[in-house]
C-alpha cells in the first residue's frame, strides 16, 4: 500500500510505501510555477545582455528556452507518478519524451533563417520547441505547468517585446548606425583613425564593395556623453575619400 506526504520543508512531497522507501516525488503546482518562473527569469537576464549587444538570439528567445527545458526537465523528474506502483515502474513514458525533445530541434531549424546580415525565426524556433513541452506535459496530465508554461510564453511573445524595446532604446540613447559611403581613393583605415581621435568605441563594422570601387561601411558605434553625434559625422565628411556620413540611433 502506498501513501503521499509532505517532507518536513513542505515544499516537496512523495509517494511512499509502508516500509518508508520512496516511490515518486511530486511537487505542489504553486511551486512548480515558481521554478518555471524563476527559469524564465534567469534565461531572461542571460538573453537581455544577448539583445543589449544586438546578438540573434535574444531576450525572448533565452525565456522560451529555459521554459522548453524547464517543463521538460520537470515532465520526466516529476511527471510520471501515475506510471509508478510501489517502487517498480510499469514502463518508462519519458522515452517518447526524449524522442520529442531530439526531433523537435530539427523542426525549429527550419524555421531559422538568414537573410544577408540577418537572423531571423530564432523566436519561432524557440517557440516551437517550448510548445513541444507543453504537448509532452499535457500527454503526461501534468496540467499546472503546462498551463503556467503557456501564460508564461504568451506573456513573452505578446507584451514582453514592446516593453524590450523601451528599455533598450533608453540603455542605447549613446548607441549609433553610422554608414559612411567611400570613394574608390578611399580608406578604411582612415575612417578608423578619425573615429578612434573623436573617442568614438566601435562595436562592429561591416564593408559592402570591393576596394577598387565605391564602398559603403556600417559601423555600430557608441558615443561617449561629452561629444555629438552631429561633429562624428561631421569629422568623417572632412575625411579624404569619404563621400557621403549618414546615421541613425
Amino acid at each position: 500500500m502506498a501513501c503521499t506526504q509532505p517532507t518536513y520543508a513542505g515544499w516537496t512531497t512523495a509517494t511512499t510505501r509502508d516500509d518508508g522507501r520512496g516511490v515518486a516525488p511530486t511537487l505542489e503546482w504553486w511551486e512548480m510555477g515558481l521554478r518555471l518562473l524563476a527559469a524564465a527569469a534567469l534565461g531572461g537576464l542571460i538573453g537581455f545582455e544577448r539583445e543589449y549587444n544586438e546578438q540573434p538570439a535574444g531576450f525572448r528567445t533565452h525565456i522560451l528556452v529555459t521554459l522548453g527545458a524547464a517543463l521538460f526537465t520537470m515532465a520526466g523528474a516529476y511527471g510520471i507518478a501515475e506510471f509508478v506502483d510501489a517502487g517498480v515502474v510499469r514502463f518508462d513514458p519519458t522515452r517518447v519524451a526524449a524522442q520529442v525533445v531530439t526531433g523537435i530541434g530539427f523542426l525549429g531549424a527550419g524555421a531559422i533563417l538568414r537573410q544577408g546580415i540577418n537572423i531571423r525565426g530564432l523566436t519561432t524556433a524557440a517557440s516551437i520547441w517550448v510548445t513541444a513541452s507543453i504537448g509532452v506535459a499535457v500527454a503526461l496530465g501534468f496540467w499546472a505547468p503546462a498551463l503556467i508554461t503557456t501564460a508564461l510564453a504568451l506573456i513573452s511573445l505578446l507584451f514582453l517585446r514592446p516593453i524590450q524595446r523601451v528599455v533598450l532604446r533608453q540603455l542605447r540613447r549613446s548607441l549609433y548606425k553610422i554608414v559612411v559611403d567611400l570613394e574608390p581613393s578611399g580608406r578604411v583605415a582612415e575612417v578608423n583613425e578619425v573615429l578612434e581621435r573623436l573617442g568614438v568605441n566601435v562595436r562592429r563594422m561591416r564593408t559592402v564593395g570591393l576596394p577598387s570601387q565605391q564602398r559603403q561601411i556600417i559601423l555600430d558605434v557608441e558615443i561617449s556623453e561629452d561629444s555629438e553625434i552631429d561633429d562624428v559625422a561631421e569629422q568623417l565628411r572632412s575625411t579624404s575619400g569619404v563621400s557621403a556620413v549618414d546615421w541613425t540611433r
